[in-house]
C-alpha cells in the first residue's frame, strides 16, 4: 500500500468512525467505545506523520514542540518507528 492510499484508508476508517459516534447519540457507552476507536486511528495517523517528519529532516526537538512535549520524551514516544 502506497502512502497516498495509506491516507485514504486512515481517513475513511476515520470517518466512519466518527459517523458511528455520531449515530450513538443516545448510548453514552456506545459513544466511549467509539471514541476510544477513533483515538486509535488518530494515533495510527500521528505516527504516519511523525514518520514523515522525521524522513524530511525534522528533529526530535521540532517534532516534541508540536506536542507540547521536549525532545526526550517524543524520542521515548516515536523512537521505536
Amino acid at each position: 500500500m502506497n502512502e497516498s492510499q495509506r491516507n485514504e484508508d486512515l481517513y475513511n476508517q476515520w470517518t466512519a468512525a466518527s459517523e458511528k459516534v455520531a449515530k450513538s447519540a443516545g448510548d453514552p457507552l456506545a459513544r466511549l467505545s467509539q471514541l476510544e476507536e477513533m483515538r486509535h486511528y488518530i494515533e495510527a495517523t500521528e505516527r504516519l506523520y511523525v514518520i514523515r517528519a522525521r524522513a524530511a529532516g525534522a528533529s526530535w526537538s521540532a517534532i516534541g514542540a508540536q506536542f507540547a512535549m521536549s525532545k526526550q520524551a517524543a524520542q521515548q514516544k516515536f523512537g521505536a518507528l
